[in-house]
């Protein structure tokens, strides 16, 4: 998540750059399309990528853990494997602690949606790693790196 919202602060700063738009603007539409493609994409997922990356990318809040254990279906089970070595232990519930963090202020009619909607969107910011290849190998071709 956080090398996403990275990528956004470059994306921003390039557009600001008046060399690089002036680059842009003599690359095929294919470099320029990808661009915009990326930028609009993480543009439109940098509140959901930063509400994640503040609740469970990093510190988990005790207070978040607590409204959601409050807020868990008594009926929801979920595993825990005890090894020898904490190598050997598996938290299998964590995975549903966390989607109840994220899922804690969406109405329980919407969560389905809200993930599938969520799920979707991230889906599409892999094209992200494409977009760079081609803004990266655009920049060699333009300083004449690769000649």
């Amino acid at each position: 998540m956080r090398t996403l919202l990275e990528i956004r602060s470059a994306l921003q700063a390039l557009k600001a750059n008046k060399e690089f738009i002036e680059s842009l603007s003599t690359q095929p539409e294919q470099f320029r399309k990808a661009f915009e493609d990326l930028d609009k994409k993480i543009r439109t997922a940098h509140d959901f990528l930063k509400d994640i990356l503040n609740e469970v990318g990093g510190h988990v809040k005790r207070e978040a853990v607590k409204m959601a254990l409050e807020n868990m279906d008594m009926d929801r089970k979920a595993l825990i494997e005890l090894g020898p070595t904490i190598a050997d232990s598996h938290y299998k519930f964590a995975g549903e602690l966390i989607a109840e963090i994220i899922l804690r202020k969406v109405p329980t009619e919407r969560r389905e949606a809200y993930l599938e909607e969520k799920i979707r969107m991230t889906a599409e910011l892999t094209g992200a790693l494409h977009a760079i290849d081609i803004v990266l190998l655009a920049y060699v071709d333009s300083r004449g790196l690769m000649k």
